[in-house]
């Protein structure tokens, strides 16, 4: 009785009340999804700048859900990183796209990143969301490496092959 219970329970529960769940999205599963896509990406490592009060919030208290998608102006300084392992000084603006699942919002925070800048007609485009997306906060030695090995044609392997 109290599992049919906890099951009528559960099934009447809010989507918000159910905890978000993700499959283990690395630097290697961007550089695939990028180099899949028919549009163009730049890998790239440097800073990024933005007005992080911007960023969509969620109010937990009553569980109301941020808004699907927010643009916000940002600005890249850094590198751009080829294939070769050359790098080569890069800086833009972008458009920061944060996109929410529900009630779940990526933390974006500015400062140093690894990241795969879409061209777009005018500028370029870093998406963000709740489970993945092309950037990478505050890189590791490994991330960065994980990177450069994918990019020379070494090992590359996304969460589908792990």
């Amino acid at each position: 009785m109290i599992r049919l219970l906890f099951a009528c329970f559960a099934a009447l529960a809010p989507v918000s009340a159910v905890a978000l769940s993700c499959v283990p999205y690395g630097v290697s599963d961007a550089y695939l999804a990028a180099a899949q896509s028919d549009a163009g990406y730049v890998p790239v490592i440097g800073t990024l700048t933005f007005d992080a009060t911007l960023l969509p919030e969620v109010d937990w208290e009553s569980r109301q859900e941020a808004p699907q998608e927010t643009l916000l102006p940002a600005r890249f300084s850094g590198e751009a990183l080829s294939v070769r392992g050359i790098r080569t000084a890069f800086e833009t603006d972008v458009v920061l796209k944060v996109q929410c699942i529900g009630p779940w919002c990526p933390s974006a925070i500015p400062g140093r990143m690894l990241g795969f800048l879409r061209k777009a007609t005018q500028s370029y485009v870093l998406s963000i969301n709740a489970c993945d997306g092309f950037w990478f906060g505050d890189p590791t030695k490994e991330q960065v490496t994980e990177l450069s090995d994918c990019m020379a044609g070494l090992t590359c392997t996304g969460w589908q092959d792990r």
